[in-house]
């Protein structure tokens, strides 16, 4: 069976001679799923596949793939799912504890309280 693969951003340098955004047919075996194709038959390093599409639509690595199925293929964005704690941006958390919303609230109530009551009076 024939299925028609896009490979997206830093994924396209494992086939420079494609046009961006240019498909490209595979023949796959009939019981092929989405992590075979990439594994097996693209032979992409896992780690650089974060997002699947079947048909436009996201998907696993264990959905089966059937005959002309359009697969577009990117690797993670955006930096993935690292969560940055305040040690690890370089802020103490003396500091940090400034930047929290809970804390700046009272410092600010009064003026957005008062600019409040002044837009309201400014109504006819």
């Amino acid at each position: 069976m024939q299925v028609h693969v896009k490979l997206y951003a830093s994924l396209r340098r494992y086939r420079p001679e494609l046009a961006i955004g240019q498909a490209f047919e595979c023949a796959v075996p009939d019981d092929i799923t989405v992590g075979h194709l990439v594994d097996r038959v693209l032979r992409l390093p896992n780690a650089e596949v974060a997002i699947v599409l079947v048909n436009g639509v996201h998907s696993e690595r264990e959905r089966p793939l059937s005959d002309g199925d359009q697969i577009a293929l990117w690797p993670p964005i955006a930096g993935g799912a690292v969560v940055a704690t305040p040690s690890a941006r370089g802020i103490s958390e003396r500091r940090s504890r400034a930047f929290r919303r809970d804390r700046l609230k009272p410092r600010f109530q009064s003026e957005f309280s008062s600019a409040g009551s002044k837009v309201e009076e400014e109504r006819p």
